[in-house]
């Protein structure tokens, strides 16, 4: 057995499960049952922050539906959604929040119906099948292919774009005669919908809400309506017995960001929120500690405590004796990739020797800050902050020079350099704090907190800001 040998995982559930998908399928670790709830619960909405699991567990219920005929899935990606041509789908005078529910039921209808389609057992009445093949004509539904959520969109608003709608004997009544094509298109659709039967379980995926998200107000009404739609969409398949179910998947900070009046409700009822900080003194006993000794097992076919045969036992720590694995936890943010790259740039550092030594994990915490953390927190940022905000965020911090300073310190370096003028430190700090790139330090308790370990914590003005341990290796911080 060597260190080397071990196959930990790859920085994203996508890439593991094109490459390596037994990772997955035996290297899951699902401590909850949230696979199950996902199956054969009314939870739908899976909520973490980046690099918590989400899209492994897209991952598994996708190989899940592949050993199973009677369960089928279809994952549909956010990343190049067209916000800006989704809003006119469905032209309306009503607010945008309810033209939005229209617009998502609209391209959610379609998007199941190309899951349902590859279903023997799908069974529609018989007027529904010219919509059926109208909407094969026009591009917006495939047996063959998997139609994206951005075809959909652009399809439908293409000018050219309409369906012949005589062919479905379809008469306005007085009140419909200044609706659109594609109103009327929708009002079929949605009749028809709720009244097909299915014998198998369908569960439609979606991923990559937050990929290029911005604070545009358009984005975020339309993301807000979307959980909003599916909530709405999923109770109607349980009152029609629909077998169906669509699952989103989405950042923590995304969610919490986004407006709505019923968001916490659907939060209570029918999310699963992805939580790996565990308060206890025994890591070893972790859900991370367990992912890796499960990965471990996986690719040494044995069951082999890593931490306690692998790792030296203690390790020097800015002048200071600490257990090693108490070290490792202190550069993650309790995240399965945090964890899994560390131990990816161990490996990197060790050579064919049974076991890293001291040596090769002190360099590889070095490693893993500046090639993996830094850049992991710069993509957080990205959507919450403004560019030039990301870019100069760790020059600023390296010009502080200290890994605990407060507010005053941080806008005087602000303000005694021209390139830092244009930052919004009270906007930057928050965004820092909620990607726990940094934590507090209660000036009068002496208690630190990180988000991880407290989700519901806001930044407070009044507190030390302590910079996270994954940063202060990079930025040689003291």
């Amino acid at each position: 057995m060597k260190f080397k040998d071990i196959k930990f995982g790859y920085i994203s559930a996508e890439d593991e499960f094109t490459y390596s998908p037994e990772l997955i399928i035996d290297g899951f670790l699902d401590a909850y049952g949230y696979i199950d709830e996902l199956l054969n619960s009314e939870k739908f909405l899976v909520l973490g922050p980046k690099g918590s699991g989400k899209s492994a567990i897209g991952s598994k219920l996708e190989l899940i539906s592949k050993e199973n005929k009677d369960i089928f899935t279809q994952k549909f990606e956010l990343r190049n959604f067209p916000y800006n041509r989704f809003t006119g789908i469905i032209y309306s005078r009503e607010a945008p929040e309810i033209q939005y529910l229209k617009n998502w039921e609209y391209v959610l209808i379609v998007a199941c119906l190309n899951s349902f389609i590859n279903d023997s057992s799908f069974q529609y009445p018989k007027k529904a099948r010219i919509i059926l093949r109208t909407l094969v004509d026009s591009g917006l539904l495939s047996s063959e292919g998997k139609i994206k959520l951005e075809q959909i969109v652009k399809t439908t608003t293409d000018k050219q774009f309409e369906v012949n709608l005589k062919a479905l004997k379809y008469k306005k009544s007085k009140q419909e005669e200044k609706i659109t094509n594609i109103e009327q298109l929708f009002m079929i659709l949605k009749e028809l919908f709720y009244s097909i039967e299915l014998k198998s379980k369908h569960y439609i995926i979606l991923d990559d809400l937050d990929y290029v998200f911005t604070e545009r107000e358009n984005q975020a009404k339309s993301l807000s309506a979307l959980i909003l739609a599916v909530d709405d969409m999923n109770k109607s398949f349980y009152q029609k017995e629909i077998p169906a179910k669509i699952i989103i998947m989405c950042r923590t900070d995304l969610f919490n960001n986004l407006s709505g009046p019923n968001k916490n409700k659907i939060k209570q009822h029918s999310g699963i929120i992805l939580d790996w900080f565990q308060e206890t003194s025994d890591l070893k006993n972790t859900n991370l500690a367990n992912l890796i000794n499960l990965r471990t097992k996986l690719s040494l076919k044995s069951e082999i405590d890593i931490f306690k045969h692998c790792l030296p036992l203690d390790f020097y720590q800015w002048g200071k004796k600490k257990e090693t694995l108490h070290v490792l936890f202190d550069y993650t943010r309790h995240t399965p990739r945090d964890i899994i790259q560390l131990f990816n740039e161990i490996q990197k550092h060790t050579d064919n020797s049974t076991k890293p030594s001291k040596d090769n994990i002190k360099y590889a915490l070095i490693s893993y800050s500046k090639n993996y953390f830094i850049g992991e927190i710069r993509d957080e940022l990205y959507g919450f902050v403004e560019e030039d905000e990301i870019n100069n965020f760790i020059p600023l911090l390296i010009s502080v020079g200290k890994y605990r300073f407060n507010e005053d310190e941080l806008k005087r370096e602000i303000q005694s350099n021209d390139k830092y003028k244009s930052i919004d430190y009270n906007r930057l700090l928050n965004a820092l704090f909620n990607c726990n790139a940094v934590g507090q330090i209660d000036n009068f308790r002496h208690f630190v907190t990180f988000k991880y370990r407290n989700p519901d914590a806001e930044y407070n003005p009044n507190n030390d800001i302590l910079v996270h341990n994954g940063l202060q290796k990079a930025l040689n911080l003291k």
